[in-house]
């Protein structure tokens, strides 16, 4: 009899050509998850009626609902694919060569819709599951001071079933290193120039959040106890945090009283060729940055700043909140 641990277990993530119908698990791809939480949580619909005594009769099944997350290591290929499906939209690869060696540049750019969907398979080695017609309502990258870059993928899916058993194929991944906290530079200025060594500024970790308000709990007569696909029904939102070690300065109160419209870019990149590189082009503090006095030792500073749409920010070619560009060796478009 199998036994479920977790470092016998895996996932595959495959592009679906319509909502909710199984992509073909040959063509899908191993990503480097830490974790997983997917459920599928079956509703009862129980009786109201009070002529059965003090005891409840049995319920009817319900609504369907099919929701949860992934965490995983960020690698610089690995889960481009899930990034593309958060944001919306990937351009064709650009060729650029590195030290004789062919790379692709790959940019990810965000889309009023969100209508990239996939399926995912979870090998739990007593079973696989596999949920259909999954999208990412939310997505979190975070950095910290000697750790690997880790992303959380907050998903809603059609439905769940067991499948395949025959296997979904042995563990592999492409090969792209893992992106470390040790190799990222930050910036940060004002847009009245473009961002530059003057710009660059020491941060102990960093949180960038994007939520695409994602309406999933519809349901007809023609869906079932299934819900419609997810559409958005609000303004996404798009976050930054970033964590300085050491108060040493009151820059960030001004920008904060002042409204001051701010552009930032987080970059991680190997000398072999690698890179991601996130642009974010107006930036407003938030929350009052001053720091409070928690005890004896250093005070860090900790900033939340929310992105805007580029409407003034000329060093920056593009509309949105936010942009990623991926350098890896993925020849062909992401998604």
């Amino acid at each position: 009899m199998a036994l479920g641990i977790g470092y016998k277990s895996k996932i595959k993530i495959g592009k679906e050509g319509s909502w909710g119908t199984p992509a073909d698990v040959t063509q899908a791809e191993f990503i480097p998850f830490a974790s997983e939480s997917l459920k599928e949580n079956r509703e009862l619909i129980e009786s109201k009626a009070v002529s059965y005594g003090a005891a409840k009769i049995p319920p009817y099944q319900g609504n369907v609902a099919c929701s949860g997350g992934i965490s995983v290591e960020m690698t610089y290929q690995d889960l481009d694919l899930l990034l593309a499906a958060a944001l919306g939209a990937s351009a064709d690869p650009v060729v650029e060569a590195v030290n004789n060696v062919s790379y692709y540049k790959h940019i990810l750019t965000l889309t009023d819709d969100v209508a990239k969907s996939f399926t995912a398979w979870v090998d739990k080695v007593v079973e696989i599951q596999r949920f259909d017609g999954c999208e990412v309502n939310k997505l979190t990258l975070k950095g910290e001071v000697g750790q690997i870059l880790t992303a959380d993928f907050d998903l809603i899916c059609k439905r769940k079933d067991v499948c395949c058993q025959e296997g979904i194929g042995d563990f592999e991944l492409s090969g792209a290193p893992r992106i470390l906290f040790k190799d990222v530079t930050f910036w940060l200025g004002q847009i009245a120039n473009p961002l530059g060594d003057s710009n660059k500024l020491g941060i102990a970790s960093f949180e960038l959040s994007l939520d695409n308000k994602l309406k999933g709990d519809d349901r007809s007569t023609e869906t079932g106890v299934f819900i419609m696909e997810p559409v958005r029904n609000d303004k996404r939102e798009v976050a930054l945090k970033i964590k300085i070690p050491r108060y040493m300065t009151n820059t960030f109160r001004d920008y904060y009283q002042t409204g001051a419209i701010l552009q930032a870019m987080i970059k991680a990149e190997l000398q072999t060729g690698y890179y991601l590189l996130i642009e974010l082009p107006e930036l407003v503090v938030a929350d009052e940055p001053d720091p409070n006095i928690g005890g004896a030792g250093i005070m860090p500073v900790e900033i939340t700043f929310n992105a805007y749409a580029n409407k003034d920010n000329s060093n920056m070619d593009f509309a949105e909140e936010m942009r990623l560009t991926i350098r890896n060796k993925r020849s062909v478009k992401i998604w």
